[in-house]
């Protein structure tokens, strides 16, 4: 598949309970409980998640909204866990 066609296609949705991310390639929810660290960069944020076979997501910061990554870090910083800034 060619880059082009992912651009721009992937969606963030977050609430009390979860964090829910669609791409065309599918969709990813995970309680907020299955977070084990929260690591910010200034170009990324990288949640590791403590599942059978542990995984990285990546969001990258240039292609969301400023504001809804600060609101995104806003909320696992007060109600999550505590954010790892790099």
């Amino acid at each position: 598949m060619k880059k082009e066609k992912f651009i721009n296609r992937y969606k963030l949705t977050f609430n009390y309970y979860n964090i829910c991310i669609r791409s065309p390639l599918g969709e990813l929810t995970h309680k907020w409980s299955k977070i084990e660290k929260v690591i910010s960069t200034k170009n990324f944020l990288f949640l590791y998640i403590k599942e059978r076979n542990g995984y990285i997501i990546s969001i990258s910061k240039k292609d969301y909204d400023c504001r809804k990554i600060e609101e995104l870090l806003s909320f696992v910083e007060k109600n999550v866990i505590t954010i790892i800034k790099v």
